[in-house]
């Protein structure tokens, strides 16, 4: 069943200190509910994947638009696979991928396979 959501657009300091805008998913967002503690997601425009806890997650966002995904590290921290190289995100506010934390719920969202910003809960 898809969620509408209102087009939202947010400014964030990347990492050389610059403000940069960036746009949320809008419209009629797709979500997909993944399940399985170790999935790989090769994510599409316009969709958030809903996983549960995830002892490793290997996660490719969409090249152009706005993907999302929200997981679960778990008593032991999520080992997250990303793209490397050129196809490497820049993440906003100093978000390491490498260093989760155990116990915590985490939010992905990136625009155009580059920007990605992250948010955590305890």
């Amino acid at each position: 069943m898809p969620i509408v959501l209102q087009p939202t657009t947010f400014k964030y300091k990347n990492s050389n200190g610059t403000f940069q805008s960036a746009s949320c998913i809008s419209g009629q967002a797709i979500v997909r509910t993944i399940t399985g503690a170790t999935p790989t997601i090769v994510a599409e425009d316009n969709t958030r994947y809903m996983c549960g806890e995830v002892s490793t997650l290997n996660f490719t966002p969409c090249a152009t638009g706005v993907c999302d995904v929200v997981f679960t590290s778990g008593s032991t921290a999520t080992v997250l696979t990303l793209p490397t190289g050129a196809n490497e995100i820049k993440w906003a506010n100093g978000f390491d991928p490498d260093n989760l934390d155990a116990n915590t719920v985490y939010e992905l969202n990136v625009q155009d396979g580059i920007y990605g910003v992250a948010c955590s809960w305890t």
